[in-house]
């Protein structure tokens, strides 16, 4: 997989295969062995452009752990008060040498305009996209249903909540489309049901 930028985009051998990967990190107390350490040598930046707390440490931790120099900019400290897109600021870091991109962006569609003007030795991964995704959300969210029910297949799952503006709700629902369970309800208040187009394999109750 070049990136990682939406759960409907990955089969169903590949989501296996990370959640698989994930849990062998955790048998070992979250350390990789040295010979997991694939990103030596390597250089991530996180690019967080939203206020991000357990998502960027997360990613920096995980980074760290698997051998990568890690570089942190969120709106704050970066060139965007003067003007500076997004897509400048990873061209800039992809001269200097940086070919992994964690990015978190409220705008809409950014992830598909970044993939179209960066290097074709850079890789993506969406970390939070306007209320549209939050893929790696919901593979954490796969992998906690995985570890408690082991198969998916005879699986009713409900989302209850604000659907309507949860990225999270959104990732998962194309994770578990992927993962084919056998039911899936989005529980709501009305003012709160998203645009079913989006979740064309869910129902929709607003008693819970």
């Amino acid at each position: 997989v070049e990136h990682l930028l939406y759960l409907k985009e990955l089969n169903q051998a590949i989501i296996l295969k990370l959640l698989d990967k994930a849990e062998s990190f955790l048998s070992h107390n979250n350390y990789p062995t040295e010979k997991e350490k694939i990103l030596q040598g390597i250089t991530l930046a996180n690019l967080f452009f939203e206020p991000s707390t357990r998502t960027r440490s997360s990613f920096q931790i995980a980074a760290k752990k698997l051998g990568a120099d890690v570089i942190n900019i969120d709106e704050e400290h970066s060139a965007r008060a003067k003007g500076e897109t997004v897509i400048d600021t990873i061209n800039t870091l992809e001269a200097m040498g940086v070919s992994y991109f964690v990015i978190r962006h409220e705008e809409r569609g950014i992830i598909k305009k970044i993939i179209k003007n960066t290097n074709p030795g850079s890789h993506i991964i969406n970390a939070g996209e306007s209320d549209e995704s939050h893929p790696t959300q919901g593979l954490l969210d796969l992998l906690t249903i995985k570890k408690h029910k082991k198969n998916f297949d005879q699986l009713k799952v409900a989302i209850i909540g604000d659907v309507k503006h949860s990225r999270v709700a959104r990732s998962l629902s194309e994770g578990l489309a992927t993962m084919i369970i056998k039911e899936l309800i989005l529980i709501t208040p009305d003012k709160f049901k998203p645009n079913m187009e989006h979740y064309p394999n869910a129902s929709h109750n607003n008693n819970l």
